[in-house]
């Protein structure tokens, strides 16, 4: 079982490798869960060993309210464990899932005798108390701290644990993590369903954006991906009518954003929802420029995988992202893009200008992602990784004394 809470692009695409390589494999995500997604229906082409089940709440996730949510999460870890219980897979494969429901997959898991491979896409409790002081929630501390401890729980009773980033050993050595447990297989973007495509086309058409200068931002837009640098912007290019700031986002970002843009008249500033990922190939290709955001204290502990569609694309990619962060890292190896320091909207809207102004440079860059992606994102390599993973012996139980999760967590 590949069970990935978000229903992103690429552990989609993890999942149609592993089915043509003989696995039967069960893909389970979150029906509810509002970020992009990726192709999470059975297609002609997939082998009948591939089945795809979204498991849903039957209403609205609650995802700001905390104590809510956590209710939520706990229902929703759940439906995983029943599920779980009624396929009985020997190995299950879980990632982006809120921790409360992942020490309930984890549980089960074990339960039915199977390995259990913890998926780390970010360090949760970095994020949650990052969110809680920002809100001011009082004893944000305890709580953060409170998840800390169920999250160190979580991976150490783990048979294995994949990491996106070599960056997240930072945290896990100092909580005992062993790492002759611990994989390195970074992220990556399902580039077979992602072909370079023109500026006009079919999307571009319809929304009257062909022809146009674009500056596109497409994914989950939080609070903490700095939205206010598109606003800036927005406000900076509004006399130059060839050019349009486009996002293609959810959550609250897009929200406060889509205020912004009517409070201030900002004609220039287009708010589209979320896409389904068949037409994405054509959103990216309508993009001159397309941006990632990220904010300061997220550096280490995120790594946002829209930084690799767009790589996809052969578009320039406009980076306000920590200068340590991996995906900083990759636009410097590639070459195929710019980055600048999160909060400094004046070497923003510069950097911005100057790529708008120079087509060719942006032609070199955009070529430079895709050639990166193509020798990067080879599921055919990918998938042999995660094989070894999934399939490896566990550490012997004398190791470290049997850890336990429980529900009163």
């Amino acid at each position: 079982m590949i069970h990935d809470f978000a229903g992103h692009p690429f552990q989609a695409d993890l999942s149609r490798a592993l089915a043509a390589r003989g696995h039967q494999v069960i893909h389970a995500h979150f029906a509810e869960d509002v970020g992009p997604k990726g192709a999470l229906r059975s297609t002609a082409q997939d082998p009948s060993s591939l089945e795809f089940v979204a498991l849903s709440l039957g209403g609205l996730y609650a995802k700001h309210a905390l104590l809510h949510r956590r209710a939520n999460d706990r229902r929703y870890g759940a439906l995983v464990a029943e599920l779980i219980d009624k396929t009985k897979p020997q190995v299950v494969l879980s990632g982006n899932t809120p921790l409360d429901a992942q020490a309930l997959v984890m549980r089960a898991t074990h339960q039915i005798g199977g390995r259990f491979v913890f998926w780390v896409q970010d360090v949760f409790c970095e994020g949650i108390e990052w969110v809680l002081k920002r809100k001011g929630i009082p004893f944000s501390h305890a709580i953060a701290s409170f998840y800390r401890h169920k999250e160190r729980k979580l991976l150490l009773a783990s048979d294995a644990v994949v990491l996106i980033s070599p960056d997240f050993m930072s945290v896990f050595s100092s909580w005992g993590i062993d790492p002759q447990r611990v994989s390195v297989i970074p992220n990556w973007a399902p580039i077979a369903e992602l072909p370079v495509m023109t500026q006009e086309n079919g999307w571009s058409i319809a929304h009257g954006l062909a022809g146009k200068r674009v500056v596109l931002y497409s994914g989950t837009l939080g609070m903490k991906h700095q939205p206010e640098m598109l606003l800036e912007l927005a406000k900076a290019v509004r006399g130059d009518e060839s050019t349009v700031v486009a996002v293609i986002a959810s959550s609250v970002g897009a929200e406060w954003l889509a205020a912004q843009a009517r409070s201030h008249d900002l004609k220039n500033l287009r708010i589209f929802p979320l896409q389904p990922f068949e037409l994405m190939p054509q959103v990216l290709a309508t993009g001159s420029v397309l941006v990632t955001l990220l904010e300061k204290s997220s550096g280490k502990f995120a790594v946002p995988s829209k930084n690799l569609t767009y790589l996809c694309a052969a578009r320039p990619v406009l980076a306000s992202v920590p200068s340590g962060n991996l995906s900083a890292a990759i636009l410097r190896e590639s070459g195929a893009g710019v980055t600048v320091e999160p909060g400094d909207s004046h070497a923003f809207i510069s950097a911005c200008q100057r790529l708008l102004d120079d087509p060719a440079r942006c032609d070199d860059m955009g070529a430079r992602g895709r050639s990166y992606a193509e020798q990067n994102f080879r599921i055919s390599d990918i998938v042999v990784r995660f094989e070894q993973v999934m399939r490896a012996e566990s550490p012997s139980a004398s190791a470290e004394p049997e850890l336990t999760v429980s529900l009163a967590d």
